[in-house]
């Protein structure tokens, strides 16, 4: 009887109790389940947020085939892997869900589809490693963001004619929106972009758009940005300064003070309050 009761008790643990809708199509989950695996759904069932009094969640953007496969994901020995095919749709429910091992294992599906380049495939393959970069950036997938880091600056500096102008632009998008992107990579892209002037190849397909201009002349605008960093760190000093000044200011107080005290308690005759 009491494996009975214990077997009954664990069916109703997980009974379903919440709508999420995606889609337009409703999906029945246990909100218990839900807040073990998302962070996104935990907050909203302890801020008390208007979803957790209704029980109803909505996401009318996205797909309900995707949440079916996510929520298949988690459930263990469903057969349901994360693949290069699908692995855009699982980062978008891990990003806005909270679910850190998710992207973590996504990173690691992104990181292991990436192979050393050859001459036979390499146009095919740049573009997938400057897409995976976007995706390593946005979602900070750290393995993969490290090998196509690596792997860029490597053709900016021995391949460049690998890259097509749309991969050229689309990088250049990324170093100039991430800062880590522009700290790995800016250096590179404009020593391509120099060295194409210097041979005589700036009519090249590659350097031919305004992303050539922007990489030679583009040192005006990042020693702007320099200004810009240097103004505020400069501005921080100062407030540093202000702030060490008012301290010692506030010491000098203080011992001037427990100077006082001890006249007092001395009864000196001879201290000169004036002078506090």
């Amino acid at each position: 009887m009491s494996g009975e009761k214990k077997i009954n008790a664990d069916t109703t643990f997980a009974k379903p109790d919440t709508v999420v809708v995606v889609g337009g199509k409703e999906f029945q989950e246990s909100s218990i389940v839900l807040r073990l695996w998302s962070g996104y759904f935990d907050g909203a069932f302890r801020s008390g947020m208007e979803e957790s009094k209704t029980m109803r969640f909505e996401f009318p953007d996205k797909k309900p085939e995707d949440w079916e496969l996510f929520t298949a994901l988690l459930v263990p020995f469903s057969g349901a892997q994360v693949t290069k095919d699908n692995v855009d749709a699982v980062l978008d429910w891990c990003d806005q869900l909270c679910v850190t091992r998710g992207l973590a294992g996504c990173d690691s599906v992104l990181h292991d589809t990436i192979t050393p380049l050859t001459l036979i495939d390499n146009k095919q393959k740049m573009k997938q490693i400057v897409g995976n970069l976007s995706r390593s950036l946005r979602f900070d997938l750290l393995k993969t963001k490290a090998v196509c880091l690596e792997l860029i600056r490597g053709v900016f500096k021995t391949l460049p004619t690998w890259l097509s102008q749309e991969e050229l632009d689309a990088t250049f998008a990324l170093i100039m929106e991430y800062t880590e992107c522009r700290e790995a990579l800016w250096g590179s892209l404009q020593t391509f972009c120099l060295q194409a002037v210097t041979d005589g190849k700036e009519q090249d397909t590659i350097v031919r758009s305004g992303t050539l201009q922007m990489c030679i002349f583009g040192k005006v605008a990042m020693n702007g940005t320099s200004a810009e960093l240097t103004k505020t760190q400069s501005e921080r000093n100062k407030t540093k300064r202000e702030l060490q000044t008012t301290k010692n200011e506030l010491m000098e107080t203080k011992r001037r003070l427990a100077r006082a005290k001890e006249c007092i308690k001395e009864k000196c005759e001879n201290c000169r309050y004036s002078s506090l």
